[in-house]
């Protein structure tokens, strides 16, 4: 349908009525045209010129694909504040007074700066120098494009964008937070007769009654976290290995009896397959895990992004999750009887 208002402006076009427009990018002429106009000035392109319903339709199409763009833009946005936050988590004062701080403390301003130097080695300074040369060169041809009203300048910047969103992806420009050789057994963390020994990578039972002993530094709470313990019992003693949440563990009295309801702050798996869960009432004190034995090894993976803690049995290849509360801090966690012992291994 034509609109009233919308007449030909060319002089000998007798102020006929606009018809469509042209989408041919290189036509110097006016976009609206009338039957004068389409002889006159666009005879050579006649398959661009476009009445206002295949305009619409046009529109609409093209709205789909700026819909996209934006998309991954926020995705791009979404992918840089996530690793903005982790930069945060890592910063250290350069005016810190390290000796002011208790070992807890200080155990994890260590961490942050053994973290920041194994960033300084990686690849993360050149994937972002690499990534913002490629955004400053898009971010000039785009506006380029669109200015000289270059043809398919929609359809470039969906494909730069792609090209730029992958290449954050493909280079992983993420953190790896913990390194399993920070993990080590506490002296300040353990109960009833533990003996850390091999500069905290062991911990041996040597009291009569069960013995309780966790690591430092707590777990982050970004990324994986990885911890592999190898196990030494005897047929006639048990023991558990998992994470949990100190302060529960220590308002419990490190009481194995407070495990048989959830809430007890643990996420452990004993020896037996006998499974204590925190948070999940339908497999907590249930033997629904695998069962281990001396010298076997077993890998516990704490994802905080997903809220679960994977356990696997190395050498059965057996593995059980459950689910965890990430808002509480955790720590690598075992329970240990007579003669038993746990030792955290570099696999």
């Amino acid at each position: 349908m034509f609109n009233s208002s919308q007449y030909c402006i060319f002089d000998g076009h007798q102020n006929s009525q606009i018809q469509g427009v042209c989408l041919n990018a290189s036509c110097q002429n006016k976009r609206p045209y009338c039957h004068h106009c389409r002889l006159q000035h666009h005879s050579q392109h006649v398959n661009d010129l476009k009445n206002f319903e295949q305009l619409n339709d046009f529109s609409i199409q093209l709205a789909k694909v700026f819909e996209e763009i934006q998309n991954k833009f926020f995705a791009i946005q979404k992918c840089l504040q996530t690793l903005n936050d982790q930069l945060k988590e890592l910063y250290v004062n350069p005016k810190t007074n390290f000796n002011e701080f208790n070992l807890t403390d200080l155990e994890k301003l260590v961490f942050k700066l053994l973290s920041l130097n194994q960033l300084s080695n990686s690849a993360l300074l050149q994937n972002l120098n690499d990534f913002n040369k490629r955004l400053s060169f898009f971010n000039k041809e785009g506006l380029n494009q669109i200015k000289a009203n270059q043809s398919g300048v929609l359809s470039t910047i969906k494909s730069d964008i792609n090209q730029i969103s992958n290449s954050i992806s493909a280079n992983s420009i993420t953190l790896n937070p913990v390194d399993q050789n920070i993990f080590h057994f506490s002296e300040q963390l353990t109960f009833k007769g533990i003996s850390i020994q091999e500069n905290g990578k062991k911990a041996v039972c040597t009291g009569l009654e069960w013995g309780f002993a966790m690591c430092e530094p707590v777990i982050l709470k970004k990324g994986t976290s990885r911890f592999v313990f190898q196990v030494c019992h005897s047929n006639i003693c048990n023991l558990y290995v998992g994470v949990c949440h100190k302060d529960k563990i220590i308002q419990s009295n490190y009481s194995p009896n407070s495990f048989q309801k959830i809430g007890h702050g643990a996420y452990l798996i004993f020896s037996t397959g006998l499974i204590l869960s925190h948070l999940q009432s339908e497999i907590n004190y249930q033997f629904k895990g695998f069962s281990y034995s001396n010298n076997d090894i077993i890998i516990m993976e704490v994802d905080m992004n997903q809220q679960q803690i994977v356990f696997t049995h190395q050498q059965k290849q057996q593995q059980i999750t459950m689910k965890l509360d990430v808002s509480q801090d955790l720590y690598p966690y075992a329970e240990l009887c007579f003669g038993s012992s746990v030792q955290i291994l570099q696999i």
